[in-house]
């Protein structure tokens, strides 16, 4: 039940943040609504109006239904049908609302073409020069430089102190996996600040003080991340090394990791959104670019014309890929990959725990198998052997852990760091102590096998 409520409470705050996102996008920011340039005049007209309505219902229905699903889970017993069902239920909310967005914006375009509406510069990208040549941005990149050095710590210390023990390379991957998002931010620093240019105005002071608002405030957001995950890197090394023993108190440090960056990204982009709405509004001076032909349904971006890889989002936050370039095709389809691959790992999960396990002797060891992991222990390796009839409480340090399977690397109480492969839902189990003081612990599917399995194993060490 645990691990239920906490994916609740750590997945469900998605749903409301991803529709308040898109119900922003439903908005006016710089002349643009539902992806789609218009007159000033034009933003308010009844027709407009009335596809901004239509679409929000949509949005509001898809948020009824999403909120209901997560319920369910509170009603399956197996540990993987559950996981799967947040994987898959995350993927979806993640796009579903693009679907009225994108519908919404063909009908915008329908309309536009149909009433003839036109703005100053159209299929154009336009270039202010005097933003180009502005001051350098007041944040400096060697403000990463402390987070950095904090991120590479735990990875120094697993170089140091683990080479050639046997968790060296899982603490070694995941601690720098997870460190690497810090290296990542400098990078989108850089990418942040040589953008394009916000075009608002005929006046360059205007798109300029606009330009140095999104560059500062995106600026903060990547240094505040990279602090951030540092910390977070920091801390989640402690846990897999087990200085930290409190699962609960990781999850809850997971928790508030999330949020911040959360907090991070949506006060940058908010505030950007908020200074291009006060200047959009100066229609005395404003002007409005339309490059509707380059972002397709609203969503993508697509402009041959145009040098950089990534832009600034016309909807949601952060930046979007030119698809005009191949490295732009290769990203894009490496990413739909990525996020394909998360329901189907739920699936996965669900073929895991679905199978059994297979404990089999051969002429030399005994093998605890469970789809294509395999656990060997050859009868040479062997000191002794015996079982036991319930199972010590039981932490997972690198493995599956189900409530009928436990295949890994497994800190048992009073053992250490034990091999197993067993399911915990038996009641007998095998215990093998080997010559180098380590053990491993194995069950077949049914105690049944595993009675048969130890009778022949005394047999062949005698």
């Amino acid at each position: 039940m645990f691990i239920k409520i906490f994916l609740f409470v750590f997945s469900y705050p998605l749903l409301p943040i991803m529709y308040f996102i898109m119900k922003n996008e439903l908005d006016s920011h710089k002349n643009i609504i539902i992806g789609v340039t218009l007159p000033h005049e034009q933003l308010r007209n009844p027709d407009v109006v009335k596809i901004v309505a239509k679409t929000k219902k949509s949005m509001k229905r898809i948020t009824l239904v999403l909120a209901l699903i997560p319920l369910i889970s509170f009603f399956i017993n197996y540990e993987s049908i559950t996981f799967a069902l947040y994987l898959t239920w995350l993927t979806v909310a993640c796009f579903i609302y693009f679907i009225p967005f994108a519908k919404a914006n063909i009908k915008l375009h329908n309309l536009k073409k149909e009433h003839g509406w036109h703005v100053d510069e159209e299929d154009t990208t336009v270039i202010d020069l005097k933003v180009s040549l502005e001051e350098p941005n007041p944040l400096k990149k060697y403000w990463f430089l402390p987070a950095l050095v904090l991120t590479l710590i735990p990875i120094i210390i697993d170089l140091c102190t683990k080479i050639g023990k046997e968790d060296f390379l899982f603490s070694l991957l995941t601690t720098a996996s997870i460190g690497f998002v810090t290296f990542l931010c400098p990078i989108f620093f850089h990418i942040s600040y040589r953008g394009k240019q916000e075009i608002v105005s005929r006046d360059s002071l205007k798109n300029q003080t606009l330009t140095r608002i999104r560059r500062y405030n995106w600026g903060k957001c990547w240094i505040a991340t990279a602090y951030t995950n540092a910390i977070y890197t920091i801390l989640f090394w402690l846990y897999i090394n087990h200085h930290i023993e409190n699962i609960i108190v990781f999850l809850t440090i997971t928790l508030f990791y999330t949020l911040f960056v959360l907090w991070w990204v949506l006060r940058a982009d908010f505030k950007v959104r908020l200074a291009q709405r006060q200047f959009s509004i100066q229609t005395d001076e404003s002007f409005t670019v339309d490059e509707d032909i380059y972002w397709p349904y609203g969503l993508c971006y697509y402009n041959p014309n145009d040098k950089h890889l990534l832009v600034h989002n016309r909807v949601g936050m952060a930046t979007d890929i030119n698809l005009a370039k191949p490295i732009g095709k290769v990203i894009m389809i490496l990413v739909a990959l990525m996020l394909l691959l998360i329901p189907i790992s739920g699936v996965g999960m669900i073929l895991s725990q679905f199978s059994q396990i297979e404990l089999t002797l051969d002429e030399d060891s005994i093998t605890g198998k469970h789809l294509y992991d395999t656990y060997d222990v050859t009868f040479n390796e062997i000191q002794s052997i015996e079982t036991w009839d319930t199972l010590p409480d039981t932490s997972k340090e690198n493995g599956t852990g189900f409530s009928n399977l436990l295949k890994g690397r497994f800190s048992i109480a009073g053992n250490g760091t034990c091999t197993v492969c067993l399911n915990p839902e038996n009641h007998l189990y095998i215990v093998i102590t080997k010559v180098d003081g380590k053990k491993c612990v194995f069950s077949g599917a049914t105690d049944e096998d595993t009675v048969d399995i130890y009778n022949k194993l005394l047999e062949q060490i005698r």
